[in-house]
C-alpha cells in the first residue's frame, strides 16, 4: 500500500471522538486521526504479507497512526534478525509519546529468540538520557525479559538507570512493580520505594484484592513502605450508579436495555466490576444498532463467558485438594455462604471439623 492509500484507509476508519480522547492523553504529540489500535494492527498484518519493505521505505510520519503503523509492521514482517534490529532502531528515533513507545514493544516477538543480542542492543538506550529512548528500553525489558533467567539483570538495570524525565520514571516504576508482583521473593519493595521517591509531581496507587498482603506491606515496621500510604477499601459501585451508566451507554450508541435487566446482572455478580463489564461488553456487541438487549442476549453472553474459560476453570479445580473441593461445593450449594466454620454449616454439608477448614 502506498502512502495515499494508507491515508485514505485511516480517514475511512477515523472516529472524531476517539481522536479527541487520544489527543487529550498525549498533548503535544503528532496529530491524531482517530483510528483504533486493533484496526491498525489488522492493517499491519496485511501489509506484512505483501511488499512491506516498500511501505516502510515510503511511509511518512505525518500522524500518530502512520508512525504507529510502522512500528506494528516492523514487528509483524518476517525479515533477517539484523534487518529487524536496524528497522527497530529506526522506529525508536520516531517515538515522541508514550503510546508510540509502549504499544509496538510487545509485538516484537523476534526478541524471544535473540534475547542476549537484544539485551545488549537496549543498553545504550537505557542509559541514553533521552526520555523516550529510556522508556523504550524499559518497556522492552518489561515485555520480554521479566523471566526466571533475566529477572536479576532486569532488577539491576532498574536500580542503575537514572530516568531523564516523567515518562521514563513512570516506566521504571511500572517495571519494578511488575517484577514485585511476579517475583515477590526477590524483595523488590526497597527498589520500588527508591524510584517512587525520585519521581516528582507523581502520585502512586497500590491496588490489589489480597488485603492481608497490602496491610503487611504498609503496616509492618519491617517493610520499606511502612506508614507511607493511606489505606482505602474500595467497595462495589452502588447499583443505582452502575445501572444508570449501563443504560446510558446503550442509549448513546442507539441501543436500549431495560434497567431491571441490568439490575439482575448486577445482583448476579454482586457488583463485581470485571464480570459485569465483561457481560455487558459482549451483550452490547451482540445487540444490533436500534435494537434492545434482551435477557436472552445477556444469558448467551454469560454462557459464552463461562464456556470460553471452561478449560481454565477445570484446570484450577483439578489442582485443588480434595477437602478444599468439598468446601467449594458446599459454598456453591449455598449460593451465598456465611460462617463456613460454624457447626451448623459443617453438619449441613457433612464437612470435616472447623479446625480443618481453618487450615484450608
Amino acid at each position: 500500500m502506498v502512502c495515499q492509500e494508507i491515508k485514505d484507509f485511516l480517514a475511512a476508519h477515523a472516529d472524531a471522538r476517539y481522536a479527541a480522547f487520544v489527543t487529550s492523553l498525549m498533548p503535544g504529540a503528532r496529530p491524531v486521526v482517530g483510528v483504533r489500535l486493533p484496526v491498525l494492527r489488522a492493517l499491519a498484518k496485511e501489509i506484512a504479507k505483501g511488499d512491506w519493505r516498500t511501505y516502510l521505505e515510503e511511509a511518512v510520519d505525518d500522524t500518530f497512526e502512520e508512525v504507529m503503523l510502522q512500528g506494528y509492521v516492523t514487528g509483524a514482517a518476517r525479515m533477517p534478525f539484523e534487518e529487524q534490529m536496524e528497522r527497530m532502531a529506526a522506529y525508536v528515533c520516531k517515538i515522541n509519546d508514550w503510546a508510540l513507545c509502549d504499544s509496538p514493544c510487545s509485538g516484537f516477538k523476534f526478541v524471544r529468540k535473540h534475547r542476549e543480542e537484544v539485551w545488549a542492543f537496549l543498553q545504550p538506550y537505557l542509559y541514553s538520557g533521552e526520555v523516550f529512548s529510556q522508556r523504550f528500553a524499559v518497556v522492552m525489558l518489561l515485555a520480554h525479559f521479566v523471566t526466571d533467567d533475566f529477572i536479576d539483570r532486569v532488577l539491576e538495570a532498574c536500580a542503575a538507570v537514572r530516568p531523564s524525565g516523567y515518562y521514563a520514571s513512570m516506566a521504571v516504576a511500572w517495571a519494578v512493580s511488575v517484577c514485585f508482583a511476579k517475583y515477590p521473593e526477590k524483595n523488590i519493595e526497597a527498589l520500588l520505594r527508591t524510584h517512587i521517591q525520585r519521581s516528582e509531581n507523581s502520585h502512586f496507587i497500590f491496588a490489589g484484592s489480597e488485603r492481608h498482603m497490602m496491610q503487611e506491606m504498609f503496616a509492618s515496621a519491617a517493610r520499606p513502605f511502612y506508614h507511607s500510604a493511606d489505606m482505602l477499601e474500595l467497595k462495589a459501585i452502588p447499583a443505582e450508579i452502575y445501572i444508570s451508566f449501563i443504560v446510558g451507554h446503550f442509549e448513546r450508541r442507539n441501543r436500549s436495555i431495560a434497567a431491571v435487566d441490568a439490575e439482575k446482572v448486577y445482583a448476579l455478580f454482586q457488583g463485581h466490576t470485571y464480570y459485569i463489564q465483561k457481560t455487558f461488553n459482549e451483550s452490547f456487541a451482540d445487540t444490533p444498532e436500534g435494537d434492545e438487549c434482551t435477557l436472552e442476549t445477556i444469558r448467551a453472553a454469560i454462557d459464552n463467558m463461562i464456556a470460553s474459560n471452561d478449560t481454565i476453570f477445570r484446570e484450577i479445580l483439578s489442582n485443588v485438594p480434595e477437602k478444599q473441593k468439598e468446601l467449594l461445593y458446599a459454598i456453591a450449594r449455598e449460593g451465598e455462604a456465611e460462617r463456613i466454620t460454624s457447626a451448623d454449616f459443617i453438619k449441613r454439608h457433612s464437612l470435616t471439623s472447623a479446625l480443618s477448614l481453618i487450615h484450608i
